[in-house]
């Protein structure tokens, strides 16, 4: 049974990375105003490489990947990328700035994934601003609108722990088996809602200690 629960130094490492991603980033913000968010994404997605993985890294060495974050939101509509995830955390960038860096530092260590339901305001520009806060935890993000509709999501942030991987999307109306899973939904950190499937004996219990062990000091 689901477990549903309560509501060093001048140049560091990566700076370059940081300083390029965020030049990048204020070109877009520029050309926003005078191109449409179709164009913006034409134009970056060329820049992608082709087989890179479906989650966004977002880490200090590698600054913000942002050709894939075009390529990765042109294709919103498509089937679902983050299929292989098992702890997956549905957040919204309007959350608290340090609620959602200190959630994202927590669930990159923990091997999982943030799960945005769409772009900002439904531009790239302002979801590409957004995400900059996140570009040294190394957390990785997708959007996938598919995942939030196939867990029942409706609240930011909610954790769901899945027993084994999500079917991707094979029709329009993305009709899936649902694996089976816990979910929590609410304002506190992952270690908690872990533990607390952990308690619950719930469906992925085992899944939640495996989890619990990759965040030990």
């Amino acid at each position: 049974m689901p477990a549903d629960a309560f509501s060093q130094a001048t140049n560091p490492p990566g700076s370059k990375s940081r300083s390029d991603a965020e030049r990048l980033v204020n070109d877009v913000l520029r050309q926003g105003s005078n191109q449409s968010l179709q164009d913006i994404v034409r134009e970056m997605s060329k820049a992608a490489e082709k087989n890179k993985p479906p989650a966004l890294p977002l880490d200090d060495a590698a600054g913000v990947d942002l050709g894939h974050i075009m390529k990765e939101a042109s294709k919103m509509s498509g089937a679902s990328g983050m299929s292989g995830e098992r702890l997956m955390v549905f957040v919204s960038l309007s959350m608290p700035e340090k609620s959602l860096t200190d959630l994202a530092k927590e669930t990159a260590k923990a091997g999982g994934v943030f799960i945005l339901r769409g772009m900002v305001n439904g531009k790239m520009p302002d979801t590409l601003k957004a995400l900059m806060p996140l570009s040294q935890t190394g957390i990785r993000v997708a959007m996938d609108p598919t995942l939030y509709q196939t867990y029942g999501v409706v609240a930011a942030p909610t954790f769901v722990l899945a027993t084994r991987e999500t079917a991707p999307c094979e029709t329009q109306s993305c009709d899936r088996p649902l694996p089976s899973h816990d979910k929590v939904s609410g304002n506190v950190p992952l270690k908690v809602a872990l533990e607390h499937i952990d308690q619950a004996n719930g469906a992925a219990a085992s899944v939640a200690r495996e989890y619990l062990k990759r965040m030990e000091p």
